[in-house]
Parts: structure tokens; C-alpha cells; sequence
């Protein structure tokens, strides 16, 4: 079936757990041998893991080398949904220990979307600019922010350390910016050589590339799949429907003393009728609008 997210035009950025996704697979989506494959021309996805479920996807660094490759995922960034694989995390220490909260969200961005379609365009026009101008430049699109506060919001804004990881990804025609100097963590574990080092990256950085950042700004909605009761009413109807036909189908053998024109015993279910794993708390599907 379609993507809830997709079949919505007025969600701008919908996630749900990745349980959910699993058990309820947009059509985009063929699974084969435990892997999906996409329609890549229907959707984007983009990962890091290279150990992923999700194949033929691209890296959370994309490389252009010419004009033609950087029109070519323009084109695809502006028309085709965005698919991610996003996991959320809260950190709060309390005395000596540390408490985690996480989960691993599949993210979905509609870039049909005005709002969502008019920050990727200018950030995607400044860069066709330096790529015309043969400068290099790294453009990253972050959507940790707006995906931290909602992830922050779903825990009534309670304190902790809110971590968004794999939520970006960069379009090149050098290479993506580092993330060392920016890590908090590198910069407690790694004081002396970070305050060293990190003046004379940023300053070569400044001198090789053009770097610029699109922080997404989004309204974030969580979308829920079909619910395991959902889906056992589905098969209970099918499974309805058919014995109806077969009754049907008798009552006209009878009469007209043909072969009856159905099989004498309704086939299994279409799906596996075991009781599905417990489902976890439902997130508010209410729309947040999050500006960063």
C-alpha cells in the first residue's frame, strides 16, 4: 500500500518506528531476500550504513562532478520524497547514572511540499551557481534540529542531552565538511589537540570550499502504518468475502446443474494469522510546527 505520508499532500515531513514501517511497506518498496529495493524512480533514500536494509541507496555524501550529475539530483531532490533512516535519542544523567531513551524512525520528507520545496530550491540554486562558476562547495541539508525539538517535545520537554544521528546528508563537488570539531564528546576527550587543530581545519576549509548548511524547517507529524487489528479485520473480510462467493457460486450450481464455479473450501489466510509483536505507545499525530 502507499506511504500514509504520501498519500497525505499536507504532511511536510512525517516518521514513524521503524517496527511500524516494517510491518506496513510503501509499494515503493519491494522486499527480496530480507533487503528493500525502490523505485528509484519514485523516491530518494538516503543512508550512511552501508549495512542497511535498504538497497541502491545513496550515501549521506553525495558526489557531483559536472553540471549534468548536479541537474540530475536537483531535479530528483525537488520531485521525489526523501526516505531516512533516522534514530532519536535523549541522554539524562541523574547522579551517577546515565538514562537512555531512543528509537529508530524511518523519516519521510515530501518535497512537493511549498514550505519544504522552496528552502531546498535556494540552497540547491546557490549551489548550481558555484558549480557554474567552477568553485567547490559542500552544501549540507540538516533535518536534526527540527526532528530533536520534536523528539524533545514527545518528552515534554524535559531536560537532557537530544541527539539526532544519520538526520543529514551533503551534496559535493569536493568533499562533505568533518563532524570531529563539532562533537562535543571530541572536544571534552580531545581538548588540547581540538583547540590546536580545529582552528587550522576551518581555516583551510574557508580557503578550498564554499560551505553552507539548509537547517530544515518543518512541520513534523508522526504517521502511524496500519495497526495490527486493522490488518486481521482485512483478512477476516477477505476471507469473508470469499466464503460468500462460495456459497453464492453452490447455490448457482444447484440450480443450473453445472460445476460449481468455486473451489468447496475457502483458501488460508492471505497473511500469517500469528499474533504480531506488541506495538509500542503511539506517538501524537497532531502537527508541531518547529522553527528553528
Amino acid at each position: 500500500m502507499a506511504s500514509p505520508a504520501l498519500r497525505d499532500s499536507s504532511i511536510q515531513m512525517g516518521l514513524t518506528l521503524e517496527a511500524d514501517f516494517l510491518q506496513d511497506i510503501p509499494d515503493v518498496f519491494q522486499p527480496v531476500d530480507g533487503k528493500l529495493h525502490h523505485d528509484r524512480r519514485k523516491v530518494n533514500v538516503f543512508t550512511s550504513n552501508s549495512n542497511c536494509y535498504f538497497v541502491d541507496h545513496y550515501n549521506n555524501e553525495v558526489k557531483v562532478n559536472n553540471l549534468e550529475e548536479f541537474a540530475l539530483i536537483k531535479q530528483r531532490l525537488l520531485t521525489l520524497p526523501i526516505y531516512m533512516r533516522v534514530e532519536l535519542r535523549r541522554h539524562r544523567k541523574s547522579g551517577n547514572t546515565t538514562h537512555i531513551n531512543y528509537g529508530t524512525f524511518i523519516v519521510m520528507v515530501n518535497t512537493k511540499h511549498p514550505s519544504i520545496q522552496s528552502q531546498i530550491r535556494e540552497y540547491l540554486d546557490q549551489a548550481e551557481l558555484h558549480m557554474k562558476d567552477q568553485e567547490r562547495f559542500a552544501l549540507e541539508f540538516d533535518f536534526g534540529p527540527v526532528l530533536r525539538s520534536w523528539y524533545k517535545q514527545r518528552h515534554d520537554n524535559s531536560r537532557g542531552s537530544y541527539i539526532a544521528k544519520n538526520s543529514c546528508f551533503c551534496i559535493t563537488n569536493f568533499r562533505a565538511k568533518s563532524k570531529i570539531f563539532v562533537n562535543p564528546v571530541m572536544w571534552v576527550l580531545c581538548l588540547p589537540v581540538c583547540l590546536v587543530t580545529a582552528p587550522a581545519y576551518c581555516a583551510y576549509r574557508h580557503a578550498l570550499s564554499e560551505d553552507f548548511t539548509c537547517k530544515m524547517k518543518s512541520a513534523v507529524r508522526y504517521v502511524d502504518g496500519s495497526t495490527p487489528a486493522q490488518r486481521q479485520a482485512m483478512r477476516n473480510m477477505i476471507q469473508n468475502v470469499y466464503a460468500q462467493g462460495v456459497q453464492h457460486g453452490q447455490m448457482a450450481a444447484q440450480q443450473t446443474q453445472n460445476p460449481p464455479s468455486y473451489a468447496e473450501v475457502a483458501p488460508p489466510p492471505y497473511f500469517n494469522a500469528s499474533a504480531p509483536p506488541a506495538r509500542p505507545n503511539k506517538l501524537a499525530d497532531d502537527d508541531t510546527l518547529l522553527q528553528i
